[in-house]
Order: structure tokens, then sequence, then C-alpha cells
């Protein structure tokens, strides 16, 4: 069974009143959204990361790639309207039986051991869910 986390990325910083949108703004001298997708490529499970970005901030997050040096894989999936279509848009480009975690991109201090627990938790209940043809799905 393979192992996928969708980074939602989407957010314009409207609320923050900000120029900058929350994911890209500086913690640690590093953008948030870097130390959210580390937390998951750090964990035990080592998930397939899918970063959902407007296509607006593609070509930004890109450009903040290359200046800090950031390859830690990740594949980036066009955002929808509404967070529930862009986690829709990254959940159908997994074609395979899989666990998933749905996590914020600017939530970037999830532990180590709460990524791994969720994903324990979702093996768990997914032998039960299986037998009822239901997804199995986490959120972080």
């Amino acid at each position: 069974m393979k192992y996928y986390a969708i980074i939602v990325a989407g957010g314009s910083g409207n609320r923050m009143q900000t120029e900058t949108p929350k994911q890209f703004l500086l913690l640690k001298n590093l953008p948030v959204l870097m130390h959210t997708i580390k937390a998951f490529a750090q964990s035990d499970t080592q998930p397939k990361i899918l970063l959902v970005l407007n296509k607006d901030q593609q070509a930004y997050w890109a450009r903040l790639c290359e200046e800090f040096n950031f390859h830690i894989p990740h594949q980036v999936i066009d955002g929808g309207i509404e967070r529930f279509h862009s986690v829709k848009n990254a959940i159908h480009t997994i074609g395979e039986e899989s666990y998933v975690a749905i996590h914020d991109a600017v939530r970037p201090l999830v532990s180590k051991s709460l990524i791994d627990n969720c994903f324990k938790e979702a093996e768990l209940q997914g032998t039960l869910l299986q037998r009822y043809n239901q997804a199995t799905v986490c959120a972080c």
C-alpha cells in the first residue's frame, strides 16, 4: 500500500492582509511551506507529497525552490476554487489504493510522531474500512 500527503497551499493572504500569502512567509529563514513539506518528508512512511497550489502561485513557488535550494521531491497540483476542490484535484491524481494524509501548508509545526501515528491509525482503521470499500484518509 502506498502513502500520500496532500499539502493544501492555495491561500491568498487576504485574511492576514499581507501581499505575500502565509505559506510563503519566512519562518526561521525558510518559507513556511518548506517547513511543512520537510515534516512529511522526514516521516517514517515517506509519503509521496502532492502540493496543491493556485496556478498563479506555481511560478513563484518554483523560484522559491531555486532560491532556497529546496529539492525535496513533490508533485505540484493545480488548486481549485475552494479547498474542497483543491483536495479533490489531488485525490484524482492518485490511481491506486493508498493511505492519504491531508494537511494545510500553513501548519508547519506538525510533528513527525503525529504524522507517523496518523498513518498507523489509518492502516488500522483501513483494515476495517476495506470491508465496506471506503477510502482510507487521515487529516493531520
